[in-house]
């Protein structure tokens, strides 16, 4: 039997000073996982730089990544079995090129992080999962030591904890990864209670927990590094950090997304400019990672990638070569390999994969 993934795709229709945009906004695309051949169904090209999506459900979340004046949060009402969208709610993002949406366990708070301007937004769910009533919004402060990249904050990645009591933003511009309380009616507190710090200048973008929640990795863009912190009776222990690049790597290169194994066991990154997918096992005794291996992606720029509830397959989005590939996963080794080709789409740079798919076909 073949098994049919349906994917949904953020592409960028609008250039920006990071990418050469020629997206068609949301597309669904079918992915025949034992071939790897990708099959066009879909495309909704009337929204803006939809640089992530968070599918919930029946619901798809989608920021149009603009200037403060243009940028938006926009819900889909989204049918992934007829690969329609019908827009439910668009709101304003309340800060400047939006790059990430989070939400909590509980679906009752929605977390955007505006990365231009560093503002981050947490907006109360209604019982529809819509924004309702007025959203918080925290402007936080502070820079860096690159005066390029860190001349103020830049929140980039939110992450609600696995109790539900807070919710962890990776700010770039100032090195932190901050904790701050959730509180009543759907809010957050103005004040972090915790706060963690990368290496200077290495920029924390993205983050994902260990399946337990004693555990926090933590991928830096500038750094190359994965930073992993344990949560223990006495508090947060820094157990270290682990680079995402083999020694001698060639070519300049910026890490960008991390994704942990539904297994649990292993963790992957993303590369842009070595244009690789890193490989960690996370099984150790001492609980940092273990870098096993860089594997070539097959594209350039691989910004975002997915993996699929079975542990088998991850499909990853070329910013830059305007492609998706796809790669096979061994679950008891960790290991990825390519399966078959390219498949041409312009500026991909989010996927998301449906919870159902197409009826299997036969082999």
């Amino acid at each position: 039997m073949t098994r049919t993934l349906r994917l949904i795709i953020g592409s960028y229709t609008h250039s920006l000073p990071h990418v050469q945009a020629r997206g068609e906004g949301i597309s669904f695309v079918d992915l025949d996982t034992e071939s790897g051949r990708f099959t066009p169904v879909a495309s909704h090209p009337d929204i803006r730089n939809p640089s992530y999506l968070k599918l919930d459900g029946d619901l798809l979340y989608a920021v149009e990544e603009l200037d403060a004046d243009e940028a938006t949060l926009t819900v889909f009402a989204c049918d992934t079995a007829a690969a329609r969208l019908a827009q439910r709610a668009k709101v304003p993002a309340h800060g400047a090129w939006p790059c990430h949406i989070g939400l909590d366990a509980g679906g009752t708070r929605l977390f955007l992080s505006n990365y231009l301007d560093g503002s981050f937004v947490t907006w109360p769910l209604d019982g529809g999962g819509l924004p309702h009533g007025a959203p918080t919004v925290l402007r936080r402060t502070g820079r860096g030591p690159n005066p390029e990249r860190q001349d103020g904050p830049h929140a980039h990645f939110a992450l609600a904890s696995t109790g539900g009591t807070h919710v962890w933003i990776c700010d770039a511009g100032t090195d932190e990864i901050v904790r701050y309380p959730l509180t009543e009616g759907g809010a957050v507190a103005a004040e972090p209670d915790l706060v963690l710090r990368a290496p200077p200048g290495s920029l924390p973008r993205h983050m994902t927990f260990s399946r337990d929640g004693t555990r926090l990795f933590v991928v830096s863009e500038l750094g190359n590094l994965v930073s992993t912190w344990r949560f223990g009776p006495s508090g947060p222990e820094l157990l270290g950090h682990v680079p995402t690049l083999a020694p001698g790597h060639a070519v300049p290169s910026s890490s960008a997304a991390i994704r942990l194994h539904p297994e649990g066991r292993f963790l992957y990154s993303s590369n842009r400019g070595d244009d690789s997918i890193a490989v960690f096992d996370t099984q150790t005794a001492s609980g940092l990672p273990v870098f096993l291996a860089t594997v070539p992606t097959g594209g350039r720029t691989p910004r975002e990638f997915a993996i699929s509830d079975d542990g088998r397959t991850m499909i990853v989005a070329h910013q830059d070569s305007h492609s998706l590939t796809v790669l096979r996963i061994e679950p008891d080794t960790g290991a990825i390999s390519p399966l078959g080709g390219p498949f041409a789409i312009g500026s991909p740079v989010c996927v998301a994969i449906c919870p159902s798919a197409p009826p299997d076909a036969a082999a």
